[in-house]
């Protein structure tokens, strides 16, 4: 329907590959007790999150479909050519989501 878009996620990479290859051939090392510091940082939340150069104004930004409060600075667009000139930035205010949760943000171009 030409609507164009970015998703931006967070997911506990080491758990879905178990450890293994986590980055560049390096393996996870668990860390004191399974889920000792995943409990002791559990309620820390995701203050703010900046994206630059979007090419335009998002017509949408929500979290499973609810909006949430962003705010858009115009531009120079990322893949523009421009040279010079400040990017577009993109600012989503308190997205109310835990760091040690897995969460997807749409943003709708």
């Amino acid at each position: 329907h030409g609507k164009s878009g970015l998703r931006i996620t967070s997911e506990d990479y080491a758990a879905l590959k178990e450890g293994k290859e986590v980055a560049d051939g390096v393996e996870v090392v668990p860390f004191g007790q399974p889920g000792q510091f995943k409990k002791s940082i559990g309620e820390v939340r995701v203050e703010k999150v900046i994206v630059l150069g979007l090419k335009s104004k998002p017509a949408k930004v929500s979290i499973g479909g609810v909006e949430i409060e962003w705010h858009f600075a115009p531009g120079v667009a990322a893949k523009s050519g421009a040279e010079g000139g400040v990017a577009s930035v993109l600012t989503i205010r308190d997205p109310a989501v835990k760091i040690v949760e897995d969460w997807s943000i749409e943003v709708t171009l």
